[in-house]
């Protein structure tokens, strides 16, 4: 195992984040939370994801995809506001991108911000560049419904859509339950 960081493998084809056996969670706070955690995708095959999702039927996530050798930043999102109990239930579709950003180096710091302060459940997704938080794609609502009855997670994962084996290593996560608001971000 790596040092100081954990290692999760792709162990199964799976469509999307719902899909992956290889998912670690944590039950968000409510009325505001944040955390944070670095991903070194280096080691995926083409066609794997690793990252950090607000995790639920309507999940939405940050993380990073290797497709034809490259690597890019993405930001997925399930909206199920408009759709049957049995869609939510069993999805067999790929979240929809909301941003593809190809970077050089396989090694991210994301973020996700929850506030749930409203009662209308909203996350924010973030990948640190230069010091600094930029939010990545849209800010995606999180609606609860019982496809997961524990309430939206943060979690760590990987899947892979076309060969297992791939993998990648999470470090340095943190969890904010007091979601700060001195962080700047641009």
């Amino acid at each position: 195992e790596p040092e100081g960081g954990l290692r999760i493998t792709t162990g199964k084809i799976s469509i999307n984040v719902l899909q992956s056996v290889n998912t670690l969670t944590q039950r968000m706070m409510w009325p505001k939370s944040a955390a944070e955690v670095t991903v070194d995708a280096g080691e995926l095959n083409n066609g794997d994801y690793a990252g950090f999702s607000a995790f639920l039927g309507g999940y939405g996530f940050v993380g990073i995809l290797k497709e034809n050798g490259k690597f890019y930043v993405v930001m997925c999102a399930r909206n199920v506001e408009k759709i049957t109990q049995r869609e939510r239930v069993f999805d067999y579709m790929p979240g929809q991108i909301f941003a593809k950003i190809q970077i050089k180096n396989p090694v991210m710091r994301f973020r996700i911000e929850a506030d749930f302060s409203d009662l209308e459940g909203k996350t924010d997704f973030y990948i640190k560049l230069n010091k600094k938080w930029k939010k990545v794609g849209i800010s995606h609502k999180v609606y609860y419904h019982l496809d997961h009855f524990c309430g939206c997670r943060y979690a760590l994962f990987t899947y892979s859509t076309y060969e297992t084996g791939g993998s990648a290593v999470f470090k340095d996560f943190v969890y904010d339950i007091n979601q700060r608001d001195d962080i700047k971000i641009s």
